[in-house]
């Protein structure tokens, strides 16, 4: 529900902060296609699609952190 997806924002930002610290400069994951609430989610959260692993059934997004 929606207090489960405001605990994600908060924690995903806190995670982000985390790899920028480290000095990465982009964070990649893997969603299943058929996970049409998860794509939102990444997507709202800034991750861009660049790749579909059909032999997985995933779509690759990644997000540039600096």
């Amino acid at each position: 529900g929606i207090i489960i997806q405001k605990d994600m924002v908060k924690w995903y930002i806190i995670f982000e902060e985390k790899l920028k610290q480290q000095g990465l400069s982009k964070v990649r994951i893997g969603v299943l296609q058929k996970n049409t609430v998860a794509k939102g989610f990444w997507t709202s959260s800034g991750f861009k699609f660049y790749a579909k692993k059909p032999w997985k059934d995933i779509d690759c997004y990644e997000k540039q952190l600096i």
